[in-house]
């Protein structure tokens, strides 16, 4: 029988969510210094590209399969690599010949003059970086992927601002970028090692039957994630984009444990699955902690949104306030809904993850554009929170039906629930308290509510004080050695 992917799934999801946050603060400072350096021309041309680039990786879908496939018990992994090697191959060139073909209209619509090559040299380093990195997750070496990722970051933003320095402008984004990216491949490599090997017919079509699902599903997915903005700024004002644009950064952090869970879930699902074994433990352990971070945030974000807005931007922000609120609940409900589709995915069914995609968008393209219409761009925000619901809805009664033994709604997630409402009752009672708006004042009364909702946590749930124990474990031998 092989053997798990992960020894402490808990520990290792802690890694590798440190890491995220770190990522986070890396690509909050890099955006503020890019805005204010370029000016909005250049600044717009650059995110443009980078849009463009980011659909067009949505052709990449294989990598996901691939992802599948390694964490498959018996399986060849050389002839996974191999495969990987041969499909980047065929991508870059598609994207060079496709990108030259229509040079003049990227110039146009990006205004970089050499914006075709920038693309190509773009998407060819995250075609080269990116699928290997999925892999290091199906390894179970998932902490050691993001760590690599955030490590590219570093030298991301270090490049980028040097270039900048020497007189690249807009460009020295792009190539700062593309010369991480190919520092960090060697790493990505080595932590890998598994060397390739041609590909059998027979290993190409497995991918392929799983390939075929995640392109569209990908597309589908992105244009999901960018819907509201798109329509607001057509339906709404460009200072509507800007007021949404606020709030969500603020709410991001709410997500990055439940990625970070669900991308090591999905293999480890997809290891057991092929060994035909149970996965409902792993399942509901990751459902316990999947809303560990957005719902403290959710409640926050109840408690003083117009004072948190104003503050970390400006009072002309003001308008973000209920955005934030809304969107914040979206995060709790995100949180849920990704472990229950990476679940499927790991279960070899991107079939019905593409199923439940094209309902989930098709809802929130109609009710998204009515309630815009009708009330603004609260509209938008609450058309994702029911698009996000149905599609939790959908995920969850599928691997409800096709798993025995989950729990649905396990006990830890009350118990956050509890804690969460304490901390929102300290939060709001401190608000009154607090006689200054100040920075300082903030800072304290998020303290105090982040210090209330852990304690109590602590206090109501055994099993979050079993886990924060067994992630400590690790550490402490390791200091004591």
């Amino acid at each position: 029988m092989a053997e798990k992917l992960y020894e402490n799934f808990g520990f290792e999801v802690t890694k590798a969510a440190t890491a995220k946050f770190i990522q986070a603060i890396l690509g909050f400072v890099g955006i503020i210094v890019f805005a204010r350096v370029l000016g909005p021309t250049d600044f717009g041309g650059v995110y443009l590209l980078i849009s463009v680039v980011g659909v067009l990786k949505q052709i990449t879908g294989y990598e996901g399969a691939a992802k599948r496939r390694f964490a498959e018990a018996d399986i060849d992994n050389r002839e996974i690599v191999g495969a990987v090697g041969l499909f980047n191959i065929a991508v870059i060139a598609t994207t060079a010949i496709a990108a030259l073909a229509v040079e003049r209209h990227l110039v146009t619509y990006t205004g970089l003059e050499n914006a075709a090559w920038l693309l190509i040299g773009l998407m060819s380093a995250l075609v080269l970086f990116s699928p290997y990195q999925t892999l290091l997750a199906a390894r179970g070496l998932l902490s050691r992927q993001i760590w690599i990722d955030t490590v590219r970051s570093v030298l991301t933003l270090g490049l980028q601002l040097s270039l900048i320095l020497l007189g690249f402008g807009a460009s020295g984004v792009i190539y700062g970028t593309v010369g991480a990216t190919l520092l960090c491949l060697p790493l990505t490599q080595h932590a890998l090692r598994v060397k390739p090997s041609i590909p059998s017919r027979e290993t190409i079509q497995s991918l392929w039957e799983y390939t075929k699902y995640m392109v569209p599903t990908s597309f589908i997915g992105k244009v999901y994630s960018e819907y509201d903005m798109i329509l607001i700024g057509f339906l709404v004002t460009q200072n509507a984009v800007g007021y949404y644009q606020a709030a969500l950064k603020l709410t991001v952090p709410a997500i990055f444990l439940s990625q970070v869970a669900s991308s090591g879930l999905m293999s480890e699902i997809s290891n057991l699955h092929s060994r035909s074994e149970s996965f409902s433990r792993e399942l509901t352990n990751t459902l316990s902690f999947g809303s560990l971070l957005s719902l403290p945030i959710f409640f926050g974000a109840l408690a003083i949104p117009e004072w948190l807005i104003i503050t970390v931007y400006e009072p002309a922000f003001r308008s973000a306030a209920t955005l934030l609120v809304g969107l914040a609940l979206y995060q709790v409900v995100r949180s849920q809904s990704s472990i229950y589709r990476q679940t499927l995915f790991g279960m070899d069914r991107p079939d019905k993850v593409f199923r439940i995609d094209a309902v989930t968008l098709s809802l929130n393209l109609l009710l998204g554009f009515l309630l815009v219409v009708e009330i603004g761009t609260l509209g938008a925000v609450i058309a994702t929170i029911a698009a996000e619901s149905l599609r939790f809805a959908m995920s969850a009664s599928v691997v409800r039906d096709s798993t025995q033994g989950v729990e649905l709604y396990p006990r830890p997630l009350l118990h956050q629930v509890i804690a969460a409402l304490t901390m929102f009752a300290v939060v709001t009672g401190a608000e009154h308290v607090v006689a200054s708006r100040s920075v300082v004042a903030l800072l304290v009364v998020v303290s105090l509510g982040v210090v209330t909702y852990f304690i109590s946590l602590t206090a109501i749930s055994s099993q979050f004080r079993h886990t924060v124990r067994s992630i400590l474990q690790p550490i402490v031998e390791s200091a004591n050695n």
